[in-house]
């Protein structure tokens, strides 16, 4: 007898459950590491469930972006909450087109991606050998040791770039979803810089927050010494350090602005201003110079964009009135704190001057590994473990791995030398040709969207971390957003998300 085969189905509460019983066996692995094979098969059961969910893990990866201080201890390593939502999203899209037998299109840049990987590779391959007395207290088997970092580096920067891809593949099956990612961007953030103010007022009042679950404890909310013993608050929040916080805030903030000028029926202007203003206050309250910096930079490439538009006198009015009135109660707190103002000081003359006697040291070091490593560097994420050797004030001390060369192109030469420089260059080139195309292709002012994505990653390219692991999720999330836009403006009779159901606010002048 034959019995019919009936296609496996199922529903919403089995699937609740075995992501529960997924979790609860992830937790066994963790804590339990010669459970680690226990640990992998229920890591993939956890995947294979979440491949009911890509539409909604999609939307809940940029709800989750901003969080990086919230840590998931694994043995060595810590992944960031932004990560494991991302990267479960990406398994979980990519084993569903693998099962489905679905053709991937891999989005522009890959191959030069891939080559400048390829580079990374060689240079580890070749890189020279760290001393001992330069590891500091570093053991051969911590992630951060000479012979681990390289590859750490090069294995992110992969999975990183497989969002990318995910993001891509996404919004052509779904090009709806683009709407709704932008949507996510945004009000993640306002509840994001929301969560963050609120911690800041309440370390004022005593209260002291320190990262979740770290294997290293830091403070949310930073005390930068200043001058004569005093010190500035400086603002993490939910995004571990100052730094981090401001660049998120790089790649979402030209999207809001223009958000507020285009008022599409998704996001309100009512609603959009207000998250201005809190997303503008809470970067102000990083006191991160390279956030301002990329910010106002970001800002000159969607001005013109902004000058194309007839916006209504009321939004000009009320634009010109928060202006008036945010500069009004930064100068009173800045006349009431001497603290502050020294630290706003501090600020806009590392932007005037393009850095500090600390960052021209850095750099310093910078250009010296180059010299010394011309061609392929000194090995990715080892530039750090140089400066016993190459700093003016840090020699023949160990310093733990705690150095940076804070800089991007410099970085690159130090760590990769003219090989690695010369594909970051055209991963650079064939990414803003992409944008740039499409952004042609449609008439500038038919693409607020993309300009506001193009402007943001302009923006983040002054910050040096665009180039660190720590903020390869922020950086992937937002090249990913880009692409889809691009993919999404080739479909038939495509609309830029912010032009479509617009409410009122913009014409074309």
């Amino acid at each position: 007898m034959r019995f019919p085969v009936q296609p496996f189905t199922s529903g919403a509460s089995s699937g609740r459950t075995y992501l529960l019983l997924g979790v609860l066996a992830c937790v066994i692995g963790v804590l339990a590491p010669s459970l680690q094979l226990v640990f992998l098969i229920c890591g993939l059961a956890i995947v294979t469930t979440a491949m009911r969910f890509t539409e909604k893990l999609s939307i809940a990866t940029f709800w989750a972006l901003p969080y990086m201080a919230a840590n998931l201890p694994l043995s060595a390593f810590t992944l960031k909450l932004p990560e494991a939502v991302a990267y479960l999203f990406t398994a979980a899209v990519l084993l569903k087109a693998a099962v489905r037998r679905e053709t991937i299109v891999t989005p522009p840049v890959t191959p030069q991606v891939m080559l400048y990987l390829v580079a990374l590779c060689l240079s580890t391959i070749f890189a020279p050998f760290v001393p001992a007395p330069y590891l500091g207290a570093i053991e051969p088997s911590n992630r951060n040791s000479p012979g681990i970092r390289p590859l750490s580096v090069i294995i992110w920067l992969g999975i990183s770039w497989a969002v990318v891809i995910a993001l891509y593949h996404m919004v052509h099956e779904r090009p709806q979803l683009l709407r709704q990612w932008l949507r996510a961007h945004i009000l993640g953030s306002a509840l994001a810089c929301l969560i963050s103010i609120s911690m800041y007022f309440m370390a004022l009042g005593g209260a002291t927050f320190i990262n979740i679950g770290g294997l290293q404890a830091r403070s949310l909310v930073v005390a930068s010494g200043v001058s004569d013993g005093l010190s500035v608050l400086r603002l993490a929040g939910v995004a571990y350090e100052p730094l981090f916080l401001a660049f998120y805030l790089l790649t979402v903030m030209p999207l809001t602005v223009l958000t507020v000028i285009y008022s599409p029926a998704w996001m309100p202007r009512k609603l959009a201003a207000p998250i201005l203003g809190i997303q503008t206050l809470t970067m102000l309250m990083t006191m991160s110079s390279g956030g301002w910096a990329g910010l106002f930079t970001a800002l000159i490439v969607i001005f013109p964009l902004i000058r194309k538009y007839r916006v209504e006198r009321r939004v000009k009015i009320g634009f010109g009135l928060a202006i008036l009135v945010t500069t009004l109660l930064v100068t009173v707190l800045l006349a009431s704190s001497q603290v502050y103002l020294e630290g706003a000081q501090g600020a806009v003359t590392k932007i005037i001057n393009g850095g500090d006697k600390i960052r021209d040291r850095e750099w310093a070091v910078g250009k010296r590994l180059f010299q010394a490593y011309p061609l392929l560097g000194c090995g990715p994420g080892l530039a750090n473990f140089f400066f016993p050797r190459y700093h003016d004030l840090y020699q023949a001390q160990p310093i733990d791995g705690a150095n940076e060369v804070n800089n991007v192109p410099l970085n690159v030469l130090a760590e990769s030398g003219l090989v690695g420089f010369a594909a970051v260059g055209w991963c650079t080139i064939a990414g803003l040709g992409t944008l740039l195309s499409a952004i042609l292709r449609s008439r500038y002012i038919n693409a607020p969207t993309l300009m506001a994505l193009t402007a943001s990653l302009v923006g983040c390219a002054v910050q040096y971390m665009s180039m660190n692991p720590l903020f390869l999720i922020y950086f992937s999330a937002l090249v990913g957003l880009a692409l889809a836009a691009v993919r999404a403006s080739r479909r038939p009779g495509a609309v830029d998300p912010l032009l479509g159901e617009a409410t009122t606010g913009a014409a074309v002048s």
